[in-house]
């Protein structure tokens, strides 16, 4: 990879030159994105409201984006293409930027892959990546005072040395000269964003699995997985669950607290018809004031309310819960962009297609953050 100091930089978006092999460029000479390189190329103010790609667009007058109440409109994806040469290097980089921010951006979509990763999330150029690696004894730390000539407890962090692959998703779009010429670009916006949601549906099923499966080794090792009844003698009977199992087993992983769980439609409505007591009084008051947690008088320490994923039976085995931390369970590597080939394709002007392709791989950071529960005894 070339230091991204040799980019030359310029304060005028209109003396960059746009040229087909910048895609190249960008992502195996930089290991960037188009709209990342332009960014080097032309970086943004303090002040400014438009990124590098977006006043890229404005430059040839392209506009994306309709503002009714002011009689404007975007314009049609032939924008793209009549209005200058070098016009048509962008369209490319706005389908992608479409379909990142429906990757990327949940927007309240159960189906959210940063339910399973938390923040623990990175954008990279390549569909290679190596795991976190973090040697670790909890029982090294436990106690937080230490002889004064003493070292004091350690753990390494670094990358495994086995590189993961990930995996591939893709779409490809058609289209004629006729809807070419006259479809609004706002008209594409939608489309764009429900195949990428496809995608995204297939990325988080792929994240279920790989939290409850891991890869079968020690570094990467499968969830722990316990019964209700283990919680609770008192459940007799498969599907059935107390509220007693539900509260101990939540509260069962510590120094993690299950913040998170995943479970099917069956499942979910056994947990929210749990008997519990007339009032749920915990529950209840941190509800309407959370920060009545900082009251002492109150319970402390105990998790009494996860948030519930309820996701498709496909996705999970009936009378399965997975549970985690997702502060600390699970890491995800994605690359989101174009096809370089079809790029290229419909750069120089075969534009009738253009394929979306998205890699996509997750990683455990502390294996014990994910934790399953089977209704079962």
């Amino acid at each position: 990879m070339r230091d991204i100091l040799e980019i030359p930089r310029t304060d005028c978006p209109g003396e960059i030159q746009l040229k087909p092999e910048m895609y190249r460029i960008a992502k195996e000479e930089f290991g960037l994105s188009f709209s990342e390189y332009l960014e080097r190329m032309n970086p943004s103010k303090p002040n400014d409201t438009l990124t590098a790609y977006e006043r890229q667009l404005q430059r040839f007058g392209i506009r994306v984006k309709s503002s009714p109440e002011k009689g404007i409109y975007a314009g049609s994806l032939a924008q793209f293409f009549v209005t200058d040469s070098s016009a048509r290097i962008l369209f490319p980089e706005f389908i992608s930027s479409l379909a990142r921010w429906e990757m990327l951006v949940p927007e309240d979509d159960p189906y959210d892959v940063g339910l399973i990763t938390g923040g623990n999330q990175m954008g990279i150029n390549t569909n290679i990546f190596k795991e976190l690696y973090i040697d670790d004894k909890e029982e090294d730390y436990q106690e937080s005072v230490i002889n004064e000539l003493a070292a004091p407890p350690e753990f390494t962090i670094g990358y495994t040395e086995k590189a993961e692959s990930m995996k591939k998703y893709g779409i490809s779009i058609r289209w004629s000269d006729e809807f070419l010429r006259r479809a609004s670009v706002e008209i594409i916006r939608p489309a764009i964003t429900r195949f990428a949601g496809f995608q995204k549906r297939a990325i988080f099923r792929e994240g279920l699995s790989f939290l409850l499966n891991g890869r079968g080794t020690a570094m990467t090792p499968a969830a722990d997985t316990a019964t209700a009844q283990s919680f609770d003698s008192s459940i007799s009977a498969a599907g059935e669950i107390t509220y007693r199992a539900w509260l101990k087993w939540l509260n069962s992983r510590r120094p993690y607290s299950i913040n998170t769980t995943f479970m099917n439609f069956d499942t979910a409505f056994t947990i929210l018809n749990m008997t519990r007591a007339s009032i749920d009084t915990l529950a209840l008051r941190e509800s309407l004031d959370p920060s009545i947690k900082n009251d002492p008088r109150l319970v402390r320490g105990l998790n009494a309310n996860p948030t519930i994923v309820v996701v498709d039976d496909a996705h999970i085995s009936a009378n399965t819960i997975i549970g985690i931390d997702n502060r600390y369970a699970a890491q995800r590597w994605f690359e989101i962009g174009a096809d370089l080939t079809e790029t290229e394709r419909i750069i120089l002007g075969g534009y009738e297609r253009i394929v979306m392709s998205h890699y996509d791989g997750f990683g455990k950071i502390f294996p014990k953050a994910t934790h399953a529960l089977t209704l079962t005894v």
